[in-house]
């Protein structure tokens, strides 16, 4: 079931999650979707990352495919968001962010996210 709620955060203005995580068994294998925007869950598409994690290594590769409608500011917030997620809990990721986010806001939003991720479940 999709979660979603809208984060406020001290540093930077309100933005918008739509979250689905994996509850089962599996998972390791079910991705975490998760969508990123300051203008709600019906933004046009903007960068979507997909990622995954070769857990096979030490070094904990993260590969990643993108489709891009979107600046290049958004692609890296989108990979480097797609890289902790699916770092930090050993899951593919499908990322998406869209509209006005900015490079300085990627600190605290992660940090809300990651938050909101482990108050789903996710550990």
């Amino acid at each position: 079931m999709p979660f979603t709620t809208t984060l406020a955060t001290t540093i930077v203005p309100d933005f918008q999650i739509l979250l689905t995580v994996p509850t089962n068994s599996d998972a390791h294998t079910i991705p975490i979707t998760l969508h990123v925007s300051k203008e709600g869950a019906n933004t046009k598409l903007g960068a979507y990352v997909y990622s995954i994690v070769d857990t096979r290594r030490s070094e904990r590769t993260v590969y990643q495919s993108l489709l891009n409608n979107s600046d290049e500011e958004s692609v890296d917030l989108a990979k480097k968001l797609g890289t902790l997620v699916s770092r930090r809990y050993s899951v593919p990721s499908y990322v998406s962010v869209s509209g006005e986010v900015g490079i300085e806001e990627y600190l605290p939003m992660s940090r809300e996210v990651i938050r909101v991720i482990e108050e789903q479940g996710m550990s």
